[in-house]
């Protein structure tokens, strides 16, 4: 051992390592600084823990230091007293690791900056394992103000222009669930595997007031320029959405609410709040009486009692500021299917309504309601080429055809009436 001013040096056969293996002590003053080895020729340095196994070591053939059967400690754990690395506006960071590409290339290979494995050799039941856990424990009556708090972030900065370029995949947080080749992972009933979990848990109480945004995933932008282009991107699911949730209280809940404000100047195409779009490329093979295809499907149980109204899809359409609309329609709807010769029924609206019963008021397939003040011009309207029977029922007991283009006996317009076979006619005269 050798000392060059305030600088003590220990090089390879010191024999003070052993003398302070033994218990004993340098006496080296605060101020001064202990180098081992030399640049590029390094030494082994090696501290033991009490346990036996347990030590520190640098080994300077593989520059690295490693920590045998122990752990690091940054601080005493503690939600009481203040026995943590104190932060300050300028030791803002207890563990820091910087690493960089050296002004390289780098190969083909997997880099961390940080990595973490935890390897399983028994099965593991009621505990809970993480490879990196991070927590933010606040004292009573602790609240947030302005600011981000996060237990763990990612940030992704650059520093110029950069193109994320075709075959790349960038993620803020990344999740991947492996199986090896040889293997299989089967989620049992009852099991649960996801790429993302977001809890709320506790024996305490979580609310949203007025205002407040309680989320499982929150999504914005903050960038002066731009925006995501997907919200939720979803590809390879046999669901692409799925959720289960109980509504209480007493104030009516939107389970799902999507809110959209268009301040897109539209020359041409189809702006839609949901768009769903369905290509069927299998063939089904099911029953036309048990198999369906929907591009919408709505399954609505009602139990208890209830006074308002009942719907499977409502529509509410209102205009602000006057705008100038060429057409409207609550609901709408374009029907193009080509080879409609494979089709036993081919409809544009179709109602199926069981045996159920109401007031005579309202027992019907298709019922309409004037709440305006102003009459109604049509309460049914056609447009385009007119059709073989404007109305026509299959059924014959007290039903009837309509056929709106009907001429002769006696009367240029009149109505066919079709009543079990035999026709009859309605005339139709103008008012004078």
């Amino acid at each position: 051992m050798s000392r060059v001013s305030s600088t003590y040096k220990v090089h390879d056969a010191c024999p003070y390592l052993s003398y302070l293996a033994g218990g004993g002590s340098l006496g080296i003053p605060p101020t001064s600084e202990v180098v081992l080895g030399k640049d590029d020729h390094g030494v082994d340095f090696k501290v033991f823990g009490e346990t036996s196994g347990s030590y520190m070591l640098w080994d300077e053939s593989a520059d690295q230091l490693k920590v045998a059967n122990g752990r690091m400690a940054f601080g005493t754990l503690s939600s009481t007293a203040q026995n943590g690395v104190a932060l300050t506006a300028t030791n803002n960071e207890v563990f820091e690791v910087y690493a960089d590409d050296n002004n390289t290339t780098l190969g083909n290979a997997v880099y961390s900056t940080v990595r973490s494995r935890t390897m399983l050799f028994k099965d593991a039941s009621g505990i809970s394992l993480f490879g990196i856990r991070g927590q933010i424990k606040c004292a009573d009556e602790v609240d947030f103000a302005t600011g981000v708090f996060a237990p763990v972030g990612a940030y992704f900065e650059t520093m110029d222009d950069t193109d994320i370029q075709s075959g790349a995949k960038f993620w803020g947080v990344d999740s991947s669930i492996e199986s090896p080749a040889n293997g299989a992972v089967t989620v049992d009933s009852g099991g649960i595997l996801g790429g993302l979990h977001a809890e709320l848990t506790g024996g305490g109480q979580f609310t949203q007031s007025s205002g407040g945004i309680l989320a499982g995933l929150y999504i914005d932008e903050q960038v002066t320029t731009g925006k995501w282009g997907y919200g939720i991107y979803v590809t390879g699911a046999d669901k692409q959405f799925y959720g289960t949730t109980t509504a209480t209280g007493s104030s009516a809940v939107n389970t799902v609410d999507i809110v959209v404000s268009d301040a897109c100047t539209q020359s041409s195409g189809y702006a839609h709040g949901l768009h769903i779009g369905l290509t069927n490329s299998g063939n089904k093979t099911g029953a036309a009486s048990s198999s369906q295809m929907n591009g919408i499907g709505v399954d609505y149980t009602q139990s208890g009692t209830f006074t308002g109204g009942m719907n499977g899809i409502y529509v509410y359409m209102d205009d602000s500021g006057g705008p100038t609309l060429t057409s409207a329609q609550a609901v709408g709807g374009y029907f193009d299917m080509q080879e409609m010769g494979q089709l036993t029924t081919v409809a544009c609206l179709a109602l199926d309504k069981s045996n159920t019963t109401a007031g005579s008021y309202a027992d019907c397939f298709i019922h309409m309601v004037n709440q305006g003040s102003g009459a109604t011009t049509n309460a049914l309207q056609f447009h385009g080429a007119g059709p073989t029977f404007f109305i026509a029922t299959a059924q014959v007991n007290g039903c009837f055809t309509v056929d709106a283009g009907a001429t002769g006996d006696n009367s240029t317009h009149k109505i066919a009436v079709n009543m079990g076979g035999t026709t009859g006619y309605i005339a139709v005269f103008a008012d004078y």
